[in-house]
């Protein structure tokens, strides 16, 4: 819920009382499409702040940046391209006069090359990345950046403590096992080799960890919402055997 609709909420529905409200703040904080609604379609704004926009079409980029003075637009063109609805098919973009292909060019990757090649100097590169242990940050560094990437976290501070896995990046195949081909569950996909496989590695984490007395959290990131049941399924994050791993759930899921 935006600020403006919170507002509605509380005092009542009056068109009336958004201008004021809109008027007196000085940061508004919104999704791209959200600053082009109603209450903000006429709004100026002396900077406009983008993250995240090589995820955004150009159409979403645009709604922002034409109502701003200046912009200061923050992404990675090198990762993940510009991100479109599903439920958009051909014909509904055909008769908007584009197409899936026209959408998912970057308009944020195009600002970039131009930048660069004419050499504008407000073009600039963050080169000194603050989560990832070394040895991944090394590798993301050399296939995406050129090798420009440099840590400021050292091994010590990603150290796992776990003297049976030894290197800081494991690459866990299940090719030879039994039932490793997906299964598909309606619109979409789990695998069963998988979830055991990441089940038996969590147990055996938990047992290690609550062994040396220490607590640490631990992520599972998969693309699919059937792989996610079934893993909450299987793992039951829950449940009071997990007392060195944390018991909260989170999950990311990119497609269905």
């Amino acid at each position: 819920m935006d600020l403006v609709e919170r507002w509605r909420k509380i005092f009542g529905k009056q068109d009336d009382f958004a201008r004021p409200i809109l008027e007196r703040a000085s940061i508004l904080a919104a999704t791209c499409l959200i600053s082009g609604r109603y209450y903000l379609k006429n709004q100026e704004f002396d900077w406009a702040i983008i993250d995240e926009a090589g995820r955004a079409t150009t159409p979403e980029l645009l709604v922002s940046l034409v109502r701003a003075r200046r912009a200061i637009i923050v992404g990675d063109e090198r990762q993940l391209p510009p991100m479109l609805d599903e439920e958009l098919t051909n014909e509904d973009l055909a008769q908007l006069g584009t197409t899936r292909e026209s959408l998912a060019e970057s308009l944020f990757a195009a600002l970039v090359t131009q930048g660069r090649d004419q050499g504008i100097e407000s073009v600039q590169m963050l080169t000194n990345q603050h989560r990832m242990h070394p040895a991944i940050g090394q590798l993301v560094s050399s296939v995406f950046y050129g090798g420009k990437l440099t840590h400021a976290v050292n091994v010590q501070e990603r150290e796992h403590g776990l003297p049976w896995l030894e290197r800081p990046v494991a690459w866990f195949s299940t090719a030879k096992l039994s039932r490793h081909l997906e299964t598909r569950h309606g619109q979409s996909f789990y695998n069963r080799a998988e979830i055991q496989g990441i089940s038996h590695l969590l147990h055996r984490m938990e047992r290690s960890y609550r062994e040396r007395g220490e607590r640490r959290e631990v992520a599972v990131i998969t693309p699919y919402n059937a792989q996610i049941v079934e893993l909450l399924a299987e793992v039951t994050p829950a449940s009071d055997f997990w007392q060195a791993l944390s018991r909260g759930v989170a999950y990311a899921a990119y497609t269905s």
